[in-house]
């Protein structure tokens, strides 16, 4: 999902009380937001159609954060360094109209994207979001 301009990725500090520290050069991220769920086969013996319910198992799926990269942003610093760690962080994404997606993410790695005509070179760090606060509109 492409992020329109002016929305901004923070990452925690990773401290007891954290600390959130802008990533500057977001771009991107793929999928959607929202945790899936899963659908199961509840159906018995003596059904004579097919049955479903939902599994308690949600899976906020894998993920691209994808950035422009800038090498001295301390932000970005940071996201490596987590990524090079495979650290789980709490991250916020703050949309340009104020409304807030608040995630927990599993990083576990990064890669320099292939620049392009039209696209810079940018940082693509891989994470799994672990837990999905969804987005917040009371903003």
């Amino acid at each position: 999902m492409e992020m329109p301009d002016g929305t901004i990725f923070k990452i925690s500090d990773g401290g007891e009380t954290p600390t959130f520290i802008e990533v500057k050069g977001f771009d991107d991220v793929d999928g959607e937001v929202g945790s899936k769920g899963q659908l199961v086969k509840a159906g018995t013996l003596s059904d004579t159609e097919e049955k479903y319910g939902a599994s308690s198992f949600k899976d906020g799926g894998e993920r691209n954060f994808k950035f422009r990269a800038e090498a001295d942003d301390a932000g970005q610093i940071e996201l490596k360094s987590v990524c090079e760690s495979q650290e789980e962080r709490d991250c916020q994404i703050i949309l340009p109209n104020g409304k807030q997606w608040d995630i927990t993410v599993q990083f576990a790695g990064w890669t320099y994207g292939q620049p392009s005509k039209n696209t810079p070179m940018q940082i693509i760090a891989l994470g799994g979001v672990n837990k999905d606060n969804g987005i917040n509109t009371t903003t």
